[in-house]
């Protein structure tokens, strides 16, 4: 349960973040992020040779001008 609470914390914090930045759909966008945040970061203990910071560039496209905090 409080991780589930985390985890929404997190998404509302983002998807305000990007609605802040003008955003379309940010609650969605929200969503994407913390989805894949949680992937890497889970494949990452399964593989320890996987580089989580890969993600950084392509996360970065997907946001909005200024959406970064």
């Amino acid at each position: 349960a409080e991780l589930g609470e985390a985890l929404r914390g997190f998404r509302r914090h983002v998807a305000d973040l990007m609605r802040h930045a003008g955003a379309e759909d940010p609650d969605d966008l929200a969503a994407l992020v913390a989805a894949a945040i949680d992937g890497i970061l889970l494949d990452a203990l399964v593989d320890p040779d996987l580089d989580p910071t890969r993600i950084v560039g392509p996360l970065r496209r997907l946001l909005p001008p200024g959406g970064r905090p």
